[in-house]
């Protein structure tokens, strides 16, 4: 649906060569969502009927830089690293070179275990759960929630609007751990 209602911007962002993902065979958002929480377009329009919450009206997520991205008003680059910065320009691996007056980096791809394993020592990375996919349950293996193998550990993720309001879901859930209150995960029933 997304896909329909933006594609004038999709076809836009294809002629600046901006990588656009629909997800693994075509399916949509909801596979890199689940399965890796990175990787992902929401669009100019995000429908809440799609999560089946019936809302009558569509919640804007783009405001304006993908149009600036199209008009040339932004620069970016795909597909090659960047090699090193100079005083007015960026130099990537592939010898080309785009002049630059700031430099944004949109850091959104990578697993979150990459930066975490910069953070800890390479034994207590091996031990950081995996973070989305779906558990032997089926259920989402989210952050924000305690790791069952460091009891010390309570991963975080997202940008600044999720790390707002999931803090204080990790906030309650690390208090009531503290009092005793904290019980075990449910467990789906085995029919």
């Amino acid at each position: 649906m997304v896909q329909h209602l933006d594609r004038e911007i999709f076809k836009g962002l294809k002629k600046v060569e901006y990588r656009l993902n629909n997800g693994k065979d075509d399916t949509g958002l909801l596979y890199p969502i689940y399965n890796h929480g990175r990787g992902f377009y929401l669009g100019l329009l995000f429908f809440l009927e799609f999560f089946g919450i019936s809302a009558g009206s569509t919640w804007p997520i783009d405001a304006g830089a993908c149009q600036k991205i199209i008009d040339g008003k932004i620069k970016m680059k795909s597909g090659t690293a960047v090699n090193r910065i100079i005083k007015t320009s960026i130099i990537f691996k592939d010898g080309s070179e785009l002049p630059a007056d700031i430099i944004i980096v949109a850091t959104g791809f990578d697993d979150i275990h990459v930066p975490m394993q910069k953070i800890v020592s390479e034994d207590v990375a091996t031990l950081i759960p995996t973070i989305f996919g779906l558990n032997e349950e089926g259920e989402l293996r989210g952050p924000w929630h305690k790791s069952k193998d460091l009891p010390g550990l309570w991963p975080m993720m997202g940008n600044f609007a999720w790390a707002c309001y999931f803090f204080k879901m990790m906030a309650l859930q690390i208090k009531a751990k503290k009092e005793g209150l904290y019980g075990t995960c449910y467990a789906a029933p085995s029919f």
